[in-house]
């Protein structure tokens, strides 16, 4: 039989503050938590329950080591998505489990001034809580991570990105977002904005880019990290903002966004681009003009390569087009920077 490790410091510290505690301790003494099952899943001791408060059903789990430590804890709940450490079910939980051992801290919840100092910090995490809600422009609706490709004459297109509900916020560091997310870390936004980056925090779009985003970023960063070359870190501090979208990037990146509008900066203007397989129509007259030509017609037309296909921008269309497009209006790059990336990242 494991004995799990849980005592009223461990419950107090794991809990997300002094109010949750109580909330924890006096839903576990009410019967409205429920253990469902224990068992182990190969190393682990999965724990199961279920909260019933008015006509909501929260259900979690927590995951123990062999040791009894607590590895991991989940709960379906709105706050443990917002907040960092345990909500109030996953407290009350870990209170059935200890058991009456160590329930000291009882005297302290029935002491009448620590009471009312418990009922104003939960007035206080309350008003918080709601603030953030608000922010959130509602508690069921998910973050939103929109992409703006930037595509300039003879350079190399790129991603930055800006993150939020119905207001958007520029993300300042791409690799410190993903970690945020990998980490389901708490992060602000100016003013207006925080909240914990787990995935499930995104709406379903915005997962699928951050799956992509992270085998980019991780691809990219590897090579940085493996050049010799003095110049990687001055890359690595201008691309903080922006992704680039070599090859394999870009048509990976095409094939996410293929039938859909993406806001783009095109040569410092903004507008949307159709990212389109269709073939490109464009049209342009070379005339003889005094001493030179003139040209007229569908002069704006932007070409990009990738691994498997090339990419053209003209009249506000992202077109699929064949290879050969891309070799012969390839941007200049440095050859040794070009032949290690391709090397290492496609």
């Amino acid at each position: 039989m494991i004995k799990l490790q849980i005592d009223n410091s461990f419950i107090k510290k794991t809990a997300s503050n002094e109010a949750v505690f109580v909330q924890g301790k006096k839903l576990a003494d009410s019967g409205n938590v429920s253990i469902v099952s224990k068992e182990w899943e190969n190393i682990f001791y999965v724990v199961k329950a279920v909260a019933q408060e008015n006509v909501k059903e929260q259900n979690f789990y927590m995951i123990f080591d062999a040791r009894g430590a607590m590895y991991e804890y989940r709960c379906s709940c709105d706050s443990s998505r917002i907040w960092r450490g345990a909500c109030k079910h996953v407290a009350a939980a870990l209170f059935l489990l200890m058991g009456n051992r160590n329930r000291d801290y009882a005297a302290m919840v029935n002491d009448r001034a620590a009471e009312k100092f418990l009922l104003g910090l939960e007035a206080s995490v309350k008003a918080e809580r709601g603030a953030l809600l608000a922010s959130k422009a509602g508690a069921d609706e998910r973050m939103s991570l929109v992409p703006e490709i930037v595509l300039e004459s003879g350079g190399v297109p790129f991603l930055e990105l800006s993150v939020g509900g119905r207001r958007k916020y520029v993300v300042k560091n791409v690799g410190e977002f993903l970690t945020n997310v990998r980490e389901a870390s708490m992060a602000s936004y100016g003013k207006n904005l925080s909240f914990i980056h787990h995935i499930s925090n995104f709406d379903e779009e915005s997962v699928k880019l951050i799956t992509f985003l992270q085998t980019q970023h991780s691809l990219y960063n590897s090579a940085l990290k493996t050049a010799s070359s003095p110049y990687w870190e001055m890359y690595d501090y201008a691309f903080a903002r922006r992704l680039p979208l070599w090859e394999n990037a870009l048509d990976a990146f095409f094939a996410l966004r293929e039938g859909t509008f993406v806001k783009a900066n095109v040569n410092c203007e903004k507008t949307e681009a159709l990212f389109t397989a269709e073939p490109a129509e464009y049209k342009y007259e070379i005339a003889a003009s005094g001493n030179g030509i003139a040209v007229s017609g569908d002069t704006d037309v932007l070409i990009f390569p990738g691994f498997e296909h090339a990419y053209m921008y003209v009249n506000g269309a992202f077109h699929r087009v064949a290879l050969s497009h891309g070799r012969q209006n390839q941007p200049a790059r440095e050859p040794a920077r070009r032949g290690f990336l391709k090397d290492n990242i496609q």
